[in-house]
């Protein structure tokens, strides 16, 4: 009796997963960015907002 085995490659990223990956990364960092620079004024303005939106 002979046992083979195959083994795969890993994948690799395409470039679609990588973009993804970046623009997310981004707009988390923008996020974070916002929170820490104009959190409560951020705050403020959303809740301003949907006051505009909730009539």
């Amino acid at each position: 009796m002979t046992q083979t085995t195959t083994t795969t490659a890993p994948s690799k990223a395409t470039p679609l997963k990588v973009v993804a990956a970046v623009a997310l990364g981004v707009v988390s960092a923008g996020a974070m960015y916002l929170i820490a620079v104009r959190g409560p004024a951020l705050l403020l303005d959303l809740s301003a907002f949907a006051g505009m939106l909730c009539l």
